[in-house]
């Protein structure tokens, strides 16, 4: 049995919000509501997505394909 949430992370796809970061907005949940990441912390995460440029900066595959 799971225990309980801990937390998850999230990137959202848009590259006129986010031109500086790839395209991508990175985001968090607190609870049941997710909140987008700073400009600060969007930049530290884009910098550790950085060697995936080749895969859209995206470290997982697609479920479905």
């Amino acid at each position: 049995m799971p225990g309980d949430f801990t937390g998850a992370e999230a990137m959202i796809k848009d590259s006129k919000k986010f031109p500086e970061t790839g395209g991508w907005g990175f985001a968090h949940w607190e609870g049941e509501k997710l909140v987008m990441n700073d400009k600060e912390a969007s930049a530290a995460c884009f910098a550790c997505h950085l060697p995936m440029k080749h895969a859209d900066y995206v470290y997982t595959e697609p479920a479905l394909q």
